[in-house]
């Protein structure tokens, strides 16, 4: 702001007691018409928020939270010392300025984070702003600060961004919020909502094993409206349950349509709001819905986003454990985007965790993604809590998850989100590649071996400590026997296998089959009859690979279903 502006606005003012500054209801005397303070299109306003300031208080207590507050005023007021600088109130705060350029306004913003990191007393607090830049058409500065603060209202809400310029995309979702919070009544009475599913496919097998079901507005006028619009604006006022209860509803409906029609049906999650759990008794209404439909309770699955796994804690994890009791599984979804991610691993216990798609998008891009997604699966694995990526939409990222043991994969790669019509229903779930619902239980055992452990058969189903990694140099395959044709197949095998049997000379896997069991040699049925009889054991077979070199098996049983039986696999030269 300009110095005689400044020297125009030094008249007897409020001050925040607690913070020095301006307040926000003096600062609205100020502004024109009645005011000093006038648009121009130099004028630019931003719009602070604290985030999970709570975080201080129950750490520091109410005193540790002022303490931050004030050392958050002090150092705004140094950094942006010719401006106006005011507390809107508990941990937001403005400023207004005519002198700043979109460049120096990033700047500054990157030197109050800096300046802000003394402050934190080790805990990592993030301040997302909301910034508004005047065309000068504008008449009034209130305009300017609430446009900062829709900015700001967008941004908190991503984790990886600590500010947004307000823009004529922001201008246009904020037009259309405002219109679904007007017809949201009507929407649901001339049946605008419906349910989309995207298929979930078992990686070892390539088959779909599942869907998440998505909630999808049709609007005559807008067309297909966004749902991080109406998602956002429904949880804004409180009226999110009425439509994940629709959700609840339609997907138990269609999964009847599925039994009743004698066609194959996958289970189903969809996706429930923090606030649902305070609007509706969620538990009882999934309880009724199932009954009403009279589906098997396993066909429903609840997902749960982190962000609202780690607010209001103490009920959550009450009712989300009440809910599993009742047989109804449980999901963390888009883990690694919030706060409080392996907090929550400790608090409560859910049935799989999906990794947030953010990382999934740095496969093949960024190393430290790949890194970081091997160590929640390895992880994971040690938990014995299934993994899911979603997100995938290249067959690289499909390759890396498959190595690295991710069990399940959700992404464009297999299919977008699509009305149920378009999925075909089958009576056989070989013509659409689905999974045989009974192979369900089996194909889940034989994932949980974790894959990136340099001890893969010591570390399944144990809570043994190991350190796991991205690369695993241990030769591991999965090997399944279908005692009906007396033949093997290799389910999964990592690259450290390929690598192995390519040092023996031996360039395609195929050639491997014979020497363990395709051709029932080498005693490999009674080692897999006696893994399978101690189950809690690692059997070894050597086998002559050649005059001068042995082969050192370990072998353990994973799985059964009827006729087939699915068999861990590490293979080492004997002399190595």
């Amino acid at each position: 702001m300009d110095k005689d502006m400044r020297r125009d606005i030094h008249v007897p003012s409020l001050k925040d007691e607690l913070t020095g500054l301006y307040t926000m209801s003096w600062i609205m005397t100020q502004l024109y018409p009645s005011g000093p303070i006038k648009v121009t299109p130099d004028s630019v306003v931003l719009f602070f928020n604290v985030m999970n300031f709570q975080s201080i208080n129950r750490r520091f207590g109410f005193e540790g939270g002022n303490q931050y507050l004030r050392n958050l005023a002090h150092e705004m007021s140094l950094i942006f010392k010719d401006d106006v600088v005011a507390r809107a109130g508990g941990d937001h705060f403005i400023v207004i300025s005519n002198t700043l350029s979109d460049e120096e306004v990033v700047k500054r913003l990157k030197d109050l984070d800096d300046a802000m990191r003394k402050h934190e007393r080790g805990l990592h607090m993030h301040i997302k702003t909301g910034i508004y830049h005047s065309d000068g058409k504008e008449p009034l500065f209130v305009t300017l600060i609430d446009r900062a603060k829709m900015a700001c209202d967008v941004v908190k809400n991503v984790y990886d961004r600590d500010y947004v310029f307000f823009d004529d995309k922001l201008k246009k979702n904020n037009e259309l919020r405002q219109y679904v919070v007007e017809h949201f009544d009507a929407a649901f009475k001339k049946e605008y909502f419906s349910v989309y599913y995207q298929p979930i496919v078992r990686s070892i097998t390539g088959e779909v094993c599942g869907y998440e079901a998505l909630s999808r507005w049709k609007d005559p006028y807008h067309g297909m409206i966004p749902p991080f619009i109406f998602v956002d604006v429904l949880e804004s006022v409180r009226l999110i349950h009425k439509l994940d209860m629709f959700v609840v509803d339609k997907v138990c409906k269609d999964i009847r349509k599925h039994i009743d029609g004698g066609y194959v049906y996958e289970p189903i999650s969809l996706n429930l709001s923090r606030l649902d759990f305070e609007l509706c008794d969620v538990k009882q209404v999934l309880l009724d819905t199932i009954a009403k439909y009279d589906i098997p309770k396993d066909a429903l699955i609840v997902e749960i986003t982190e962000s609202a796994a780690a607010t209001g804690v103490e009920s959550l994890v009450q009712k989300l454990s009440d809910i599993r009791a009742s047989g109804i599984q449980v999901w963390i979804d888009d883990f690694g985007s919030g706060y409080s991610s392996f907090n929550n691993l400790q608090l409560y216990d859910f049935d799989t965790l999906k990794i947030d798609m953010e990382f999934v998008r740095g496969i093949g891009v960024n190393p430290k993604s790949e890194v970081i997604i091997s160590a929640i699966i390895s992880m994971s694995k040690r938990l014995q809590l299934p993994t899911l990526a979603e997100g995938v939409e290249t067959k690289e990222q499909y390759d890396f998850l498959k190595r690295v043991g991710c069990e399940k994969i959700q992404g464009y790669y297999f299919g977008k989100p699509e009305p149920r019509e378009n999925y075909a229903l089958v009576k056989d779930s070989t013509l659409a590649n689905l999974e045989d619902p009974r192979m369900r239980k089996y194909y889940s055992e034989a994932s949980s071996l974790n894959m990136l452990s340099s001890s893969p058969l010591n570390s399944f189903h144990s809570k043994k400590k190991d350190a796991g990694g991205l690369v695993n140099l241990t030769a591991i395959t999965l090997i399944e026997l279908d005692e009906t044709t007396d033949k093997t197949r290799f389910v999964f095998y990592n690259r450290a296998y390929e690598k192995f049997f390519e040092s023996l000379g031996i360039m395609s896997i195929d050639m491997v089959k014979p020497y363990f069991g395709e051709e029932g040699e080498n005693g490999i049925r009674e080692v897999f009859k006696e893994a399978e009889s101690k189950p809690d054991e690692r059997i070894t077979l050597d086998v002559e690979w050649s005059e001068d070199i042995t082969l050192h098996c370990r072998v353990r049983f994973l799985a059964r279903y009827e006729n087939k039986a699915i068999f861990g696999f590490v293979v080492r030269r004997k002399d190595a």
